[in-house]
Parts: C-alpha cells; sequence; structure tokens
C-alpha cells in the first residue's frame, strides 16, 4: 500500500484536521530544536505532576529507538485541530475571545477553560485518527 502525501493530507483535512505534517524522523536531528525547547519547558517546572512527560525523553526525542534498529524510513504523520466548542462560536461575527476575557476579569465568576466545555479533545482526535488510520489502509 503507497499513499501519496497528498491524498493523505486530503484524507486529514475531510476528518476536521486544520494542519497535516509528515516528520522524517530518520533525518539527523529532525527533532533537536523542538527537543531542548521540551526539555526547557520541563526544566522550568511547566509539567507540573505529569512526571510521565519526562520520562522516557530519549524515546521521544529518537522515536525509532521504539521499533529497534532494523526499521528505515521511518515517518510521523502530525496533525492539530483547531477545538473551539460550537456554543462559543455562536456567529462569526460573535466575538467570544473578547467575551472570554470580560468573564474572566470578573472577580465575581468562575471560568471553566474553553478546552473543557466540549467534549473530551483526547476522544475527538482518537476517533479522527482511527478514521484517517481506516481511510489509509482502504486505499
Amino acid at each position: 500500500m503507497k499513499v501519496t502525501a497528498e491524498a493523505l493530507i486530503l484524507s486529514a483535512q475531510s476528518l476536521g484536521f486544520s494542519r497535516v505534517g509528515i516528520l522524517n524522523l530518520d533525518a539527523p536531528d529532525a527533532l533537536t530544536e523542538p527537543m531542548q525547547q521540551f526539555r526547557a519547558w520541563i526544566d522550568q517546572g511547566y509539567a507540573g505532576d505529569m512526571a510521565y512527560l519526562s520520562r522516557h525523553a530519549t524515546l521521544r526525542e529518537r522515536p525509532a529507538g521504539l521499533l529497534g534498529d532494523s526499521v528505515r524510513h521511518l515517518r510521523a504523520i502530525v496533525v492539530t485541530m483547531d477545538y473551539l466548542p460550537a456554543a462559543l462560536a455562536e456567529s462569526p461575527q460573535d466575538d467570544w475571545r473578547a467575551r472570554e476575557a470580560i468573564a474572566a476579569a470578573s472577580p465575581a465568576r468562575a471560568v471553566v477553560s474553553v478546552y473543557a466545555r466540549g467534549r473530551d479533545y483526547h476522544k475527538v482526535m482518537r476517533a479522527r485518527l482511527v478514521k484517517l488510520a481506516q481511510q489509509l489502509t482502504e486505499t
């Protein structure tokens, strides 16, 4: 099975992914800069109690290590998804960001983060990724 990059991108976009990239994990130092930023972020304490983020940092930096030396030409499909619960986007003219800023500035009001108001984004992304995998294996 061979899927072109264009077909992959079109399939991912049809499922609602905003951006799609294909990363060559065999490229020397492909992840060096992002990993330096990640490690600095961890060192600054931004991970809080999420110790799992720093565990296996070497495998995050060199994911090919998960599959051993026998694997060549390893690629990663990277997707992003804009996530705005429909209740916030009442109309194209609605300035929901301004409305949220006003609510957050009010000391008498509790505000739940925007991403937490809709369905758990992990579940939304997982369902879309499963559909993408199905589409790619059917071609």
